[in-house]
C-alpha cells in the first residue's frame, strides 16, 4: 500500500509516547490522509439521531466517493457530520 511505503506500519505510530503531552484522538495514518482537493459535502444532512443510521451512513459513504474520498476520509469527517445533540 502506498501509505506504508511512504510512512511505514501505522501499528507503530498507534502507540503513546510518555514524552507526548498532546492527547491525538486519530491515529498517525488518519491524521496523515490526503484530502481530495477542494473537499466538500453540501448533500449530506449531519445525523440527529432521529434517522434510520444504516441508511444514513450509506448516503454519508456515497457522498464522500462522489467527492473523491476513502474509508480514511469518511473517518476522519464524520465528527463534523454527527450532530452533538444527537440522543
Amino acid at each position: 500500500m502506498e501509505f506504508d511505503r511512504l510512512y511505514g506500519d501505522p501499528r507503530h505510530h498507534n502507540q503513546v509516547s510518555t514524552s507526548d503531552t498532546s492527547i491525538k484522538t486519530f491515529t498517525h495514518r488518519l491524521r496523515s490522509i490526503c484530502w481530495p482537493p477542494n473537499f466538500k459535502l453540501s448533500s449530506v444532512e449531519s445525523y440527529k439521531g432521529d434517522m434510520d443510521p444504516e441508511a444514513w451512513l450509506m448516503l454519508y459513504e456515497i457522498a464522500v466517493r462522489a467527492v473523491g474520498g476513502d474509508d480514511h476520509v469518511m473517518a476522519n469527517y464524520v465528527p463534523v457530520v454527527l450532530d452533538a445533540a444527537a440522543n
